[in-house]
């Protein structure tokens, strides 16, 4: 098994590599869109991407804003057992 990550005391803006789960960007909590809007999800992220005017992490969020969403604690990290009593596990990874 993977060893976790580290971060429990870490914040979002660490430098440290050591420190910082790509996984969840040290939020603990990985949301996904629900599955049934993954296809609106999809055509909002490709529509705000075309834009332009926004980095790719700005137009996830941009989408995940507009359609339902799960949420799931980051199970590669520390700070995602902080979450682990309120949310399910990923069974998709």
């Amino acid at each position: 098994m993977k060893q976790l990550i580290k971060n429990k005391e870490a914040s979002r803006w660490t430098t440290s590599k050591d420190e910082f789960c790509n996984e969840c960007g040290n939020r603990g909590i990985i949301e996904t869109p629900d599955e049934h809007y993954k296809d609106k999800f999809e055509y909002l992220l490709d529509k705000y991407e075309d834009m332009g005017d926004s980095s790719s992490d700005e137009c996830y969020h941009k989408a995940l804003e507009r359609v339902k969403t799960k949420k799931v604690y980051c199970q590669y990290c520390e700070k995602g057992l902080n979450y682990k009593d309120r949310y399910p596990k990923d069974d998709e990874k």
